[in-house]
């Protein structure tokens, strides 16, 4: 169960308002903040998203409130104040892009304790994306966005540099409903994006979308080269937010594709599971990706999988991603007291060092590679993941123990 962070938020609030009468929309007296206090789709005419001045309800809708954010330098916070409890906002027609340095706050709706209680339902909207981060450092917090499924991208786009989403349910809600999910859960085409996080509310529940959970990609490699930075981490990925009912993507749990680049990326301390593709999956381009401390599970396809897709004959032919670097060949993994013994190699470039992580699984899948992954962390075994020196293709096989020791990354 992801957990929230305790209790609403109170805020005490200092100031004078200033009036606007002529203005469309009446700007804030406390600079950048911005408050939903209608479930509308608007725009209402003569809006008012002051805090401070507005009635109790029916004055700014998100699209207002948008739409105001984007006439002020920012930051900008936009909160809602929509009665208490659980409030849907349909909108007919895609919202505004969310301008640069601006924050969605789902959680200070009232009645807010840990879980998303600001419903963005697309099943009205066709076309464009259910929020569109078009923005540096913008922020999503504690949202639900579902049925964004009618010719629309994604339910949330990540196009600016330097955004986060995080404690939002992205394809389903708080029971774990079944039905709800939009095309792609988020799609990400800028760099140094965040999606979830370590620390408590932090983490996404991306589950029930009938194509990929979340989607990397690189959508202009010549202009943006420098593409990379994001992290996918502490997330729930085809399950329910209990953390354990399977609740599959349509897809792949995590798609990447980086065109490329050595960006840097990392998709770490997720669960990942019962996809109706691959748990992760990196194209023929994408390289520089680090997998490691990932729970990865009961997905139809692999694990992870580096394109092309399937098992891979060893050595792996040219063409492949992470410049078609073999998968491991382990032949025998024994017990001892001293720690695990692992016998294999990696059959690629002689004279390179890999690190790769120690599994464990309950059962070997038929085609080879187990689709169960359970990270041997110290915490569970007593193991950690082990520096394993590379092998020359077709070598004598050789073996090493792992032990405890500080962990290293795998870049796949």
């Amino acid at each position: 169960m992801i957990g929230g962070r305790g209790g609403a938020r109170q805020r005490v609030l200092v100031c004078l308002a200033a009036f606007a009468a002529a203005a469309s929309v009446v700007p804030s007296a406390l600079a950048g903040t911005f408050q939903v206090n209608s479930a509308a789709d608007g725009p209402i005419a003569s809006a008012n998203c002051d805090p401070l001045t507005q009635p109790a309800t029916g004055t700014c809708t998100l699209r207002d409130a948008l739409n105001a954010a984007a006439g002020d330098a920012g930051p900008n916070t936009i909160g809602f104040h929509v009665g208490t409890g659980q409030v849907t906002i349909s909108p007919a027609t895609p919202l505004p892009g969310v301008p640069a340095n601006t924050t969605i706050d789902g959680s200070t709706q009232p009645g807010w304790a840990g879980k998303p209680l600001v419903v963005l339902d697309g099943s009205g909207q066709t076309g464009g994306f259910g929020l569109d981060l078009t923005g540096t450092a913008d922020k999503l917090i504690s949202l639900e966005l579902i049925d964004f499924n009618t010719n629309v991208g994604a339910a949330v786009h990540m196009d600016g540099s330097g955004g986060t989403v995080e404690g939002s349910y992205i394809g389903t809600d708080a029971s774990g409903t079944p039905g709800l999910g939009n095309i792609v859960g988020i799609l990400v085409n800028r760099e140094s994006n965040t999606i979830g996080g370590t620390a408590a509310g932090n983490a996404n529940v991306i589950s029930g979308n009938s194509s990929d959970g979340v989607e990397v990609v690189n959508p202009n490699p010549l202009f943006n080269p420098n593409m990379g930075g994001e992290v996918v981490e502490g997330n729930l990925i085809g399950v329910a937010p209990d953390g354990t009912t399977p609740l599959a993507n349509g897809g792949n749990g995590v798609s990447v594709t980086m065109d490329g680049i050595d960006g840097g990326d990392e998709i770490t301390k997720n669960t990942i599971a019962y996809n109706a593709g691959n748990g992760v999956f990196v194209t023929a381009s994408g390289r520089g990706l680090v997998v490691t401390d990932n729970s990865i599970h009961d997905n139809a396809q692999l694990g992870i999988d580096m394109a092309p897709a399937g098992v891979d004959p060893s050595p792996k032919p040219a063409g492949g991603a992470d410049e078609s670097v073999s998968a491991p060949v382990l032949t025998s993994a024994v017990t001892t007291p001293s720690g695990l013994s692992v016998t294999g190699g990696v059959p690629s470039t002689t004279n390179s060092v890999y690190a790769l992580d120690i599994y464990s699984s309950p059962s070997c899948d038929p085609s080879g590679p187990s689709p169960l992954a359970l990270h041997c962390s110290p915490s569970s075994t007593g193991l950690s993941r082990q520096r394993l020196p590379e092998i020359p293709r077709s070598p004598p096989s050789r073996s090493t123990t792992a032990s405890p020791r500080p962990p290293s990354s795998r870049r796949a």
